[in-house]
């Protein structure tokens, strides 16, 4: 990534850890831009020192499908079978939709398998972190089932891109909207930024407020359980993520188990790719 942080979990291994096969993967569009091409070498170098062969996988932010194409490919070609081992992820750095159709790969190869999930928060955000709005999608394989003449319940996870937030609130034109704020946070400074990016769509909508953890995908899972379960009756519901990766997981989980809602995401036209983010502060571990 352009963001530093990717190489925050790659170091911070023991010296005697050792995996099988390494998969790098960078988004094309990236390659060129902030500090993508120095960080993929780092990287490169980092992981050469305990992965037994490594693999750079060029993918397409603006096509996401490529990142499961490519990752069949290489197990396809080099014979691996990867079920019943233990699969690491470092999801720091994925685009959304990028680590939606992963985890779902993933696990379908996976089943009887350990997968652990690392994350590094950063120690700082940029000023801004994108720009305009290019599209609302639903993310691919994760559209959920609409029934007609239901009312629409729009989820926002709530983050720090108001701009988007109010986007995704215009196109569904939902009738009830709930703004998730991310609590407890992963730093309390992010949750002051967080609460203040809120109330400019909470001053504009006639929004609900909850809040589920941004720092445990199992805690996040069990408080947004609890508002599908409440809604899911009269309610075509469609969840937003726009807080952290952590929460996006526990939103993976989530429609693990209940696949009829829609996963949404306001695209944005561009990214703060030079400010994005600054340094790295804790990694997470979750299986």
């Amino acid at each position: 990534s352009y963001e530093d942080r990717c190489n925050a979990a790659a170091e911070s291994f023991e010296q005697d850890y050792r995996c099988k096969s390494a998969l790098i993967f960078f988004n094309k569009e990236f390659i060129n831009r902030g500090n993508t091409k120095k960080n993929l070498r780092k990287l490169y170098k980092t992981v050469s020192a305990f992965a037994n062969n490594i693999m750079k996988i060029k993918a397409s932010i603006n096509d996401p499908i490529t990142i499961v194409t490519a990752m069949h490919e290489y197990i396809s070609n080099n014979s691996i079978d990867i079920d019943n081992k233990t699969i690491t992820i470092d999801i720091t750095t994925f685009p959304r939709q990028e680590l939606f159709l992963l985890l779902r790969y993933i696990k379908m190869q996976c089943p009887s398998g350990n997968i652990r999930i690392l994350y590094s928060s950063p120690k700082k955000y940029g000023e801004w972190l994108s720009y305009g709005v290019k599209e609302v999608i639903s993310v691919p394989s994760f559209g959920g089932t609409q029934i007609p003449g239901r009312k629409k319940l729009l989820v926002i996870l709530s983050g720090f891109e108001s701009e988007r937030m109010f986007r995704l609130w215009e196109e569904h034109e939902p009738s009830t909207t709930i703004l998730v704020i991310g609590d407890p946070p992963t730093d309390k400074n992010f949750l002051a930024i967080n609460k203040v990016r809120a109330n400019l769509l909470i001053n504009r909508a006639n929004v609900i407020v909850e809040k589920a953890s941004a720092d445990n995908p199992f805690d996040f899972f069990n408080s947004l359980e609890k508002i599908l379960l409440l809604y899911k009756k009269e309610y075509n519901i469609f969840i937003s993520p726009m807080s952290t990766k952590i929460q996006s997981v526990g939103l993976f989980l989530l429609f693990e188990k209940y696949n009829w809602f829609q996963i949404s995401l306001a695209v944005p036209n561009d990214y703060n790719v030079e400010h994005y983010s600054k340094g790295a502060k804790l990694i997470y571990e979750f299986y």
